[in-house]
């Protein structure tokens, strides 16, 4: 069985209409907290997962910090569960300003990609 053939098989966990109900209830949250949010993955590229749901918060603008504690409380308010430990990421990086949470939603997977605020410069 090919790579095709599994993901042919597999139960779909996301459509890309049920991301957009979600995804609207959570940018709502996330405009509360001064955070705008992007959906990634296989839903947006492919229309469906068989997995999970990508979900990319961000700054609303260079000037504001995501506080990604203060939206996970909000976020647990209306349904969003089983959140894991949320972990930085970044090459060989301990001071990322990025972090990765994975969660579940009506018992479907999440992984939320919190990018806390934006590099002084780009090099």
């Amino acid at each position: 069985m090919n790579k095709e053939d599994i993901s042919k098989d597999a139960a779909v966990v996301w459509t890309l209409p049920e991301a957009l109900v979600a995804f609207r209830m959570f940018q709502t949250i996330a405009h509360a907290h001064k955070s705008a949010l992007a959906m990634g993955g296989s839903v947006i590229n492919k229309g469906q997962s068989c997995k999970d749901l990508d979900i990319v918060v961000h700054p609303m603008n260079g000037k504001e910090i995501v506080d990604p504690a203060e939206m996970v409380k909000a976020l647990r308010a209306i349904g969003v569960t089983d959140w894991e430990d949320c972990s930085k990421y970044g090459a060989k990086n301990t001071d990322s300003d990025r972090m990765v949470c994975k969660s579940l939603f009506q018992g479907k997977r999440i992984d939320w990609f919190f990018f806390v605020g934006f590099p002084s410069s780009l090099d």
